[in-house]
């Protein structure tokens, strides 16, 4: 555990040390890669040395303890300890031929599943200094949760039931429970995004805008070789955003036209939802609806030729799509729904 729980146990419980605290010799320490050390990138073997010493000059009770699960036979006596948190200081201990200080304060008192035992060793790791949780420890560690059911069960309902308050409701569990690890929300954001790939990739297709670019080179036999490049006088850009469209596509647009202005191209735009983590069937829709009607008014403000064209992204359901041919304009028109009557 880190030096703050510690310290925060030892001032409620005045016997902490006493009932929960001993100092072992490392032979009774069992250690195991798969379950002992939460970090992604293994041990700061740097610390070591550093570690070696401090023990070796102050003793193992310089340390706060290491949390361990307690092993016993079958008479109930304990046979052996395996190390949960501390690889650091048993590795120091070892190196400075010393005991180890180590608590079993977490298995007795909560006797936590080997779930409950990777919530707990990722909060041990949440060091205020010296070496906390790096950006890909927590980052694996949100993707495990989310594959194992573990960030649903904390955020209390699926991600279907609610897209964007489960993704807002998980950043906030996981934030709360990492105060230290210095990162900001939207790269919490990013994060609970990254582990909810699985889950969009099942419902919705992504693309990138080269992907967008090689299809419709295939698809429509463009012979350009690259985004931006004129052939046969036409031009494609792909975009994943509606944010793209102004200054992104107009700018791109009228920048093609000031470097030919003695030619007549054609512009072919292609667009997908790049961020689909808080989207459903109908906002795909909507979005596509958006992008046409802004389509519509640059082609009659300044005059230019415009085709538009949008990525199939919708492969479940009733909404399903054909996955091998671009959404015309005329369809996205066909599939908006009545406006109201005013």
């Amino acid at each position: 555990m880190r030096e703050e729980i510690y310290t925060q146990l030892k001032a409620t419980n005045k016997d902490f040390d006493a009932n929960y605290t001993a100092i072992v010799p490392l032979s009774k320490i069992v250690y195991d890669r798969e379950t002992s050390q939460i970090r992604s990138t293994g041990h700061v073997l740097s610390n070591v040395p550093a570690y070696a010493e401090v023990f070796r000059t102050h003793g193992p009770a310089a340390f706060p303890p290491a949390s361990v699960k307690r092993n016993f036979d079958d008479n109930g006596n304990i046979t052996s300890y395996s190390l949960k948190d501390g690889n650091g200081r048993a590795m120091g201990a070892e190196a400075g031929e010393t005991g180890l200080l180590i608590s079993w304060y977490h298995d007795k008192e909560l006797d936590p599943t080997p779930k409950a035992w990777e919530d707990l060793q990722i909060y041990f790791n949440d060091h205020p200094r010296s070496t906390p949780n790096g950006a890909k420890d927590i980052k694996d560690y949100i993707s495990r949760q989310q594959q194992s059911g573990e960030m649903t069960l904390k955020v209390g309902f699926s991600y279907d039931t609610n897209k964007l308050q489960y993704v807002s409701k998980a950043i906030e569990i996981y934030r709360e429970k990492l105060p230290n690890s210095a990162k900001n929300k939207d790269w919490w954001r990013r994060a609970v995004h990254n582990s909810l790939k699985d889950q969009v990739g099942i419902r919705y297709e992504t693309y990138s805008k080269d992907k967008l670019f090689n299809i419709y080179r295939e698809w429509h036999k463009f012979t350009g070789e690259k985004i931006g490049e004129i052939a046969n006088n036409e031009v494609v850009f792909p975009f994943l955003s509606l944010s793209h469209l102004n200054p992104n596509v107009i700018g791109f647009i009228a920048s093609k036209a000031m470097q030919n202005p003695s030619s007549n191209l054609k512009y072919t735009l292609i667009f997908a939802i790049g961020d689909l983590y808080s989207k459903d069937d109908a906002k795909i829709k909507k979005a596509r609806e958006h992008v046409l009607e802004t389509v519509k008014k640059m082609r009659a403000h300044y005059n230019w030729s415009i085709n538009i064209y949008f990525a199939p992204q919708i492969k479940t359901g009733s909404n399903k799509e054909k996955m091998y041919a671009f959404i015309d304009e005329k369809t996205v028109q066909e599939q908006a729904p009545a406006q109201d009557p005013k």
